[in-house]
């Protein structure tokens, strides 16, 4: 195994949790009154290290698409690295999700994660300074995401766990608006889910496909629960301070060499990634993604399992 690969696990139980440093990213999540693994992962950590499906990973430093891979901050412009066709995802083909960050400190409860983009990195302005915090105790996983620049930036990250999924999934998600996109870019303003197979307020079959954001707030709120797997033998619950929720059904995933030495296939998983709403630098809620120095970028997310 590559030697900068680390490995760690954390959980005081029933909740645990096994972490890469590739990527930041929730390997496995098991439940020890829950047969079945709670997150898709590999049976191999080294496969962590060729992962282009951001398996588990904090991915930023901004989370889902800019159209055209091009923003502007302060009458300047910034040309980005585009990693799917024109348009940039995920901070591009080298963003955090492909780094492999530094293991500070762990403890049988916590395991804290740094990493420092550079002032330019994937075309964005400002050194970033990033801090990912995980504890798990009892049923809960929590994770703390903070972030510090020396130059106007934008910072928008996202945990990209993909949540196993059983065909009688339902899924709630307490949000009034969402994003249509063509090809994952905002066709407009959000619009009122009502009507439309992307209304989750109350438990629904998840409607494939889906890759699309779900508004919850305009801006960034005090940790409330944002969603709710359920399943026929558990609860997942979601809460995070984020303004939106990226839900996506999987639908590309072919992957062999899953936990247990499953091949993951479309279906198997659910990405719900709790972030700032599509393209914002480049819209008019940028403001949910500008990080001016001085400030700190803070997101609070936490999963709350609980056996049927």
């Amino acid at each position: 195994m590559n030697e900068q690969l680390q490995i760690v696990e954390i959980g005081d139980g029933p909740l645990r949790a096994r972490l890469v440093n590739r990527g930041a990213s929730v390997a496995a999540l098991t439940h020890d009154e829950i047969e079945t693994p709670l997150v898709l992962g590999y049976d191999d950590p080294a496969a962590y290290l060729t992962d282009a499906e951001f398996m588990g990973a904090i991915v930023g430093r901004v989370a889902n698409r800019i159209e055209d891979a091009e923003v502007e901050l302060d009458g300047a412009r910034h040309r980005l690295v585009p990693n799917e066709g024109p348009t940039i995802l995920h901070g591009g083909p080298d963003g955090t999700w492909a780094q492999l960050w530094t293991l500070e400190a762990a403890s049988e409860t916590e395991a804290r994660f740094t990493l420092t983009l550079a002032d330019g990195h994937m075309g964005f302005p400002g050194e970033l300074r990033i801090e990912a915090l995980y504890a798990c105790s009892g049923e809960t996983l929590s994770m703390s995401l903070t972030a510090s620049t020396d130059r106007a930036t934008f910072c928008n990250l996202a945990s990209h766990i993909y949540y196993a999924r059983s065909p009688d999934a339902r899924l709630m998600v307490p949000a009034d608006t969402y994003q249509p996109v063509t090809n994952g870019i905002p066709d407009g303003d959000p619009e009122t889910v009502a009507g439309t197979r992307f209304d989750y307020r109350t438990p629904s079959p998840i409607a494939s496909p889906i890759d699309h954001n779900l508004c919850l707030s305009r801006h960034r709120a005090p940790c409330r629960e944002i969603a709710v797997l359920d399943e026929p033998k558990y609860r997942l619950a979601i809460a995070s301070t984020e303004a939106g929720l990226q839900i996506y059904d999987g639908g590309h995933l072919d992957l062999p060499g899953g936990i247990g030495g499953r091949h993951y296939r479309a279906g198997d998983g659910l990405a719900l990634e709790p972030q700032a709403w599509v393209d914002a630098p480049r819209r008019a809620w940028a403001d949910q993604v500008i990080l001016q120095p001085g400030e700190t970028y803070a997101q609070e997310t936490r999963i709350i399992v609980t056996p049927r």
